[in-house]
């Protein structure tokens, strides 16, 4: 098959990316032709048909009255996106188009392209951007759902993008008019939901839950090949240092148990100000590594005694716990959105309350000074990795290939 992969950015920024890069491999190693379309950016991946690419757009700093007036309306309706794609399939006829995230920066002017070509559409939704302005479902340092359903105006009144009235505002505009053009409802011919969390919310905003699938997400094996696990001393947390990833937390865990190893392996908004908690308090416990990926990120996964997920929202499906537990880890995680379809509480890793922080506390002492059920349930994450291999996940995205080439 000829198959686009449509993702605005084309670099391994956060898990969406991950999964593009992943699954156009795995396309490619079954004889696929797989092509991208995406967004100019400097740390881009070489590829010939970035000469496609839409022009880089920053919607986190301001560029002036004119530059701002432009990115707005190019959030609504990008007519650049909208040619670039047409002079792409001018070259490129693709059997199914593959949407992952546009919004911003390509936007739904690329979907009336492909409907106007005849091209099927696979939509695999990431995060909560079809229902929320700020694609998190969470501020005020806490989930939230009042814009349930479509009422935007609660994203301006909370000013929950970045923190502003302007940008919320924006942001709800746009929510706005892409619900009432309805292009993702009449264009995308079957959503693909990486958790059946993210699936029934959905159908919980009105969402039709007929045209949406539930596929899980996948974990390559051998990208771990080479990385022997062990039952090292550290505590760690792998993923982003912001608010709603519970970073701040796991310091009040690392303060109550003070003879264990803390490590933050990440970078994000939160660096400086957790760094400066440390030191105010002395923590002689906590340490940080800064962002690491690929074999330097698995070693240290590899080499930890635990590795903890504390997050505070609706996690869709992490690679951060999909990577630990198929590195043989013991994870312990917050039992909300798409986690508890990951992990079996008791046996391949431990669920508890996102903020209960004396529970956090509790479980990891008595992990600590377990090694032999650390070892068993990490080998028990290691085999359960089984039921989210390539090969399922292939299969599975195949029949819904078929499915929308035969509608």
């Amino acid at each position: 098959m000829k198959i686009l992969q449509i993702n605005k950015y084309h670099y391994v920024r956060a898990g969406a990316e991950r999964y593009v890069f992943d699954l156009s491999r795995l396309l490619t190693s079954k004889g696929h032709e797989v092509v991208p379309f995406a967004m100019q950016h400097p740390e881009n991946v070489p590829t010939p048909w970035s000469r496609f690419f839409v022009n880089e757009r920053q919607y986190d700093r301001r560029n002036g009255i004119g530059a701002d007036i432009e990115k707005a309306a190019n959030m609504i309706w990008s007519r650049e996106a909208a040619a670039k794609l047409r002079a792409l399939l001018r070259e490129f006829r693709p059997d199914v188009a593959h949407l992952h995230n546009i919004y911003h920066h390509l936007s739904p002017s690329i979907l009336s392209v492909l409907k106007r070509e005849g091209i099927p559409v696979v939509w695999t939704v990431h995060d909560f951007k079809w229902i929320c302005p700020n694609y998190k479902l969470y501020t005020e340092e806490a989930p939230c759902e009042r814009c349930h359903v479509y009422k935007y105006w609660n994203a301006v009144a909370h000013r929950c993008v970045s923190d502003s009235r302007a940008a919320s505002a924006l942001a709800a505009v746009e929510m706005t008019i892409h619900r009432l053009g309805r292009w993702y409802e009449r264009d995308v011919a079957l959503a693909v939901t990486p958790s059946a969390f993210l699936r029934n919310l959905l159908e919980r905003w009105g969402k039709d839950l007929s045209r949406i699938r539930h596929v899980p997400n996948f974990i390559d094996p051998t990208s771990f090949v080479g990385i022997a696990p062990r039952v090292g001393g550290e505590i760690v947390y792998a993923g982003r240092l912001s608010e709603e990833k519970g970073v701040k937390n796991m310091l009040d865990m690392a303060a109550a148990l003070p003879d264990l190893p803390f490590r933050f392996i990440g970078a994000g908004p939160l660096e400086r100000e957790l760094k400066d908690a440390v030191a105010m308090h002395g923590l002689k416990n906590v340490f940080f590594s800064g962002f690491l990926s690929g074999k330097e990120l698995y070693a240290a996964i590899a080499g930890a005694r635990m590795v903890l997920v504390p997050s505070r929202w609706f996690e869709n499906f992490p690679y951060a716990v999909l990577e630990a537990m198929a590195l043989g880890k013991t994870v312990l995680a917050s039992s909300t959105g798409g986690i508890p379809e990951i992990i079996e509480d008791g046996v391949s890793g431990i669920l508890l309350p996102p903020d209960d922080v004396p529970r956090w506390v509790d479980a990891i002492r008595r992990c600590a000074q377990d090694e032999t059920m650390l070892a068993q349930t990490g080998e028990k994450a290691r085999q359960r990795m089984a039921q989210f291999s390539p090969e399922l996940h292939y299969e599975r995205l195949m029949r819904i290939y078929g499915d929308v080439q035969a509608h």
